[in-house]
């Protein structure tokens, strides 16, 4: 009899602190989030120059892209 209530207790103090450590994981998470930096926010843009204050945009959703190419060409004798 006493080993059941044993067991009961260490259950229930076990899954206490489960719950604990699962929710102060969570909270601890949402909160190590820094923000972006200048360089980042720039890397994960969708255009080099931006969007142009939305025009880009508008314009593509009216069909109009703009794509910029450079080929370069070095001359050589040989």
């Amino acid at each position: 009899m006493k080993k059941n209530y044993a067991r009961k207790i260490i259950t229930t103090a076990g899954l206490t602190v489960l719950a604990i450590l699962g929710l102060g994981a969570g909270a601890a998470e949402e909160t190590a989030v820094a923000p972006k930096s200048g360089f980042m926010k720039f890397m994960e843009q969708d255009y080099l120059f931006g969007d142009w204050g939305g025009l880009r945009t508008k314009l593509k959703e009216k069909g109009v892209d703009f794509e910029f190419v450079y080929f370069g060409a070095v001359p050589s004798n040989g």
